[in-house]
């Protein structure tokens, strides 16, 4: 609740208190942050804990050596992606908490994986990517996979024919598509994804916009240093 004063009250206590509901507002945006924040790390890791605890239990059941291989594989990956979750997390408040200075680091192909991507399109989406030569960022590999994970799961829910288009460079990298366009999605159908993305941009001084594909229906979204 916001504070009053009487009309007639000095400059000085009017001035404290537009400070005080300032702090209020600040205190209550940061309060809804962090629940956001801890909404997305349960969401993110609740999947591979599930799978690796179904898969562990699948391994009692054969001694099949074939089988018992792929539930290993199965553990291995999840345990992969909850330990990157976990240390793009720790990045975000590592990031914001202090100053230090960001390493720039060449991009190597191998780091960028889309083949979940490719699995979750239509039939009739065709998917494809550049990387110009020689880009570099100042994102760890797992903070630049996270983005680009959260970023084409929008594009791939929305997009049922067409063309889903990735390129990166140094300063800047746009993925376009031909779905269904952002301006007939609603905020609350985008999650909690694009709000990790944009929390993640602005830790590495990177700006996140997001509109209608310009040349036909569909969405762009553009990261800018």
């Amino acid at each position: 609740e916001a504070f009053h004063v009487n009309a007639y009250a000095i400059d000085e206590l009017k001035n404290m208190t537009k400070e005080l509901n300032q702090y209020t507002q600040m205190k209550d945006r940061v309060t809804k942050q962090e629940l956001m924040f801890a909404k997305y790390a349960s969401h993110e890791l609740k999947t591979p804990i599930a799978v690796i605890i179904g898969a562990a239990e699948l391994q009692g059941m054969k001694v099949d050596p074939q089988f018992q291989s792929k539930q290993r594989e199965r553990i291995l990956k999840a345990a992969t992606q909850m330990q990157q979750t976990v240390e793009v997390l720790l990045n975000i408040v590592k990031q914001e908490n202090t100053a230090s200075e960001l390493k720039e680091r060449c991009i190597i192909t191998d780091e960028i994986d889309f083949s979940d991507v490719v699995r979750k399109l239509d039939q009739k989406v065709s998917f494809s990517t550049q990387l110009a030569a020689e880009t570099t960022t100042n994102m760890p590999p797992a903070v630049l996979a996270m983005i680009l994970k959260n970023l084409l799961s929008n594009a791939t829910r929305f997009t049922h024919q067409g063309s889903i288009e990735v390129s990166i460079s140094s300063d800047i990298v746009r993925i376009v598509d031909t779905g269904v366009g952002f301006s007939t999605q609603t905020e609350s159908e985008h999650g909690l994804g694009l709000l990790i993305v944009e929390r993640l941009c602005n830790s590495y001084g990177w700006s996140l916009s997001i509109g209608d594909n310009p040349n036909q229906t569909g969405c762009l979204v553009e990261l800018k240093r």
